[in-house]
């Protein structure tokens, strides 16, 4: 909570610009969380058939950074002022993960942001806006797949002794608190 309310107070200071009705975010300098964990340097993501893959270098044991710091992702569709996020989306060694985005979303102009926790949950890095890549796949290309194919993985994370569970949360920034949706898939 402290985390996100030190981002919220950075980025009305140094990423909301204008006044009154002329009131913009610059969505680069915005923090969705802040702390004193060490965040990536290279970082980038990509878009595809409702998907936002992220990717970044393994930069463990630079500062406090650990290998099972839990990556934390989020999405924000700038046409809807909404958000899709997972809080434990892969280990800072994994290198990369995915977010579904919905499928409403496919032409939104949209902002990825990537930060880390540290498995007590004590420390979290400052977000780090990253930059966006389209990939189109022509749909001659697809490849769609008619058998079944089992695809349950299990992984625990550190000091955990529960399956994970991704949550992925959708905002509306205009809409009600009670309107707040949220998805949940265990794998």
């Amino acid at each position: 909570k402290s985390a996100f309310n030190s981002a919220m107070s950075y980025t009305l200071k140094r990423a909301v610009t204008g006044s009154g009705k002329e009131i913009k975010i610059d969505f680069d300098q915005a923090l969705v969380s802040m702390g004193t964990l060490m965040p990536v340097f290279e970082g980038a993501a990509t878009v595809s058939n409702h998907q936002m893959t992220f990717n970044w270098k393994d930069n463990s044991g630079m500062g406090n950074a650990e290998r099972t710091d839990i990556a934390m992702v989020l999405v924000y569709s700038k046409d809807r002022e909404a958000a899709v996020y997972d809080t434990e989306a892969a280990l800072r060694s994994d290198c990369h993960t995915g977010l579904q985005l919905p499928e409403d979303w496919q032409d939104d102009e949209l902002v990825a942001y990537l930060s880390f926790c540290s498995t007590d949950g004590n420390c979290v890095a400052n977000s780090i806006c990253l930059p966006i890549s389209v990939i189109e796949i022509p749909e001659e290309e697809i490849d769609v797949q008619t058998e079944s194919i089992d695809t349950t993985h299990k992984r625990i994370l550190p000091d955990k002794r529960k399956v994970h569970q991704s949550r992925i949360t959708v905002h509306s920034l205009s809409a009600p608190p009670n309107e707040i949706q949220t998805y949940r898939c265990e794998t």
